[in-house]
C-alpha cells in the first residue's frame, strides 16, 4: 500500500514541514512471486534519427521479486511455515528530454556551428582588432527542433529488505534503497551556440535500516469489549548518505 500525507502528519513522523509518502510492502511470504514491466515512447538511433511514437523517448525497464528464504516445520500442521523472506524491486530509465515543449527550441544548426569552431573571429574595421563571427548569423543559420539536444537523462533505483520473524507477534526487517541519476543539466543561456558544453550533474543516495516490530493481538470477534484490536509498535533505526556533483564532460574534476 502507499499513502500520501500532505497535511496533518501524524507523530511518528517527526518534524517533517513537507509532505509524506509512507510505502508498506508485505512481510514474510510463502509463495514466489514478481513482475517485469517495459515501457517505451520512442529511442534516438542516431544524432537526428528516432523511432517510437515521439522523440522524447521515455523508456522504463523495472521489475519486483519477492518470496521465502527459509522455512520452519510447523509442529501443529505439520507444514513448513516461511520464517525468513525477501522482497526486491528496481528499475533503469533513459529519457532524452525529460522536459518536453509544445513549440519546440531553438538550436544553431550542426554545419554552421562546426564552421563557428573553425572560423570564430574576423578581421575587425581598426587595426589589430576582431569581431566575433557569431555576430553575422542571421536566422537561417538556426533551427527550430522538438527535443532538446544533449538533455538525455539516465537513472537507475533499487530497493530490497529482508523481513524475520523471530517470535509469533515479533519480527525483525533490514532493508535499504538507492538512487542514481546522471545526465547534462540544460542552461537556457548556453542552449543555442554551447549545448554540448552542459555540466553534468550526477547524483547518488542511499539509505539502510534495521526494524524492531512487535504486535498485542487482541480477541478479534464481534463480542470483544476491547477496545484495542490489532496494537503493535516499531523502533526504528536507519543511516542514509547523499552524493552529487555539477561538473564538466570534459574536464571532470581535473582542475589542472
Amino acid at each position: 500500500s502507499m499513502n500520501v500525507i500532505t497535511g496533518g502528519l501524524p507523530v511518528q513522523y517527526g518534524d517533517v514541514t513537507g509532505g509524506v509518502i509512507s510505502i508498506t510492502t508485505k512481510g514474510v511470504s510463502n509463495q514466489y512471486a514478481g513482475g517485469f514491466e517495459v515501457l517505451s515512447s520512442g529511442a534516438q538511433l542516431g544524432e537526428d534519427s528516432y523511432v517510437g511514437l515521439d522523440k522524447f523517448g521515455y523508456n522504463l525497464i523495472e521489475g519486483t521479486i519477492s518470496g521465502p528464504l527459509l522455512r520452519k516445520l510447523n509442529v501443529d500442521t505439520r507444514e513448513k511455515e516461511p520464517i525468513v523472506g525477501f522482497f526486491l524491486s528496481g528499475n533503469i530509465s533513459n529519457e532524452i528530454d525529460n522536459r518536453p515543449s509544445a513549440v519546440g527550441s531553438w538550436k544553431i544548426k550542426d554545419d554552421v556551428l562546426a564552421d563557428l569552431k573553425a572560423n570564430p573571429l574576423r578581421q575587425g574595421f581598426v587595426e589589430n582588432s576582431v569581431i566575433p563571427n557569431s555576430d553575422y548569423l542571421r536566422l537561417n543559420d538556426f533551427e527550430r527542433v522538438a527535443a532538446r539536444p544533449n538533455v538525455a537523462r539516465n537513472s537507475a533505483s533499487l530497493a530490497g529488505k529482508i523481513d524475520v520473524v523471530t517470535t509469533k507477534n515479533t519480527n525483525l526487517t533490514f532493508g535499504g534503497s538507492l538512487n542514481y541519476r546522471t545526465g547534462p543539466e540544460y542552461n537556457y543561456a548556453h542552449s543555442l551556440f554551447d549545448y554540448e558544453n552542459y555540466p553534468v550533474r550526477t547524483r547518488l543516495d542511499w539509505r539502510v535500516f534495521g526494524r524492531y516490530t512487535q504486535r498485542f493481538s487482541g480477541t478479534m470477534t464481534e463480542e470483544s469489549s476491547s477496545l484495542i484490536k490489532n496494537a503493535y509498535y516499531s523502533i526504528q533505526a536507519d543511516y542514509s548518505r547523499e552524493f552529487s556533483s555539477l561538473q564538466s564532460a570534459t574536464h571532470e574534476d581535473r582542475f589542472f
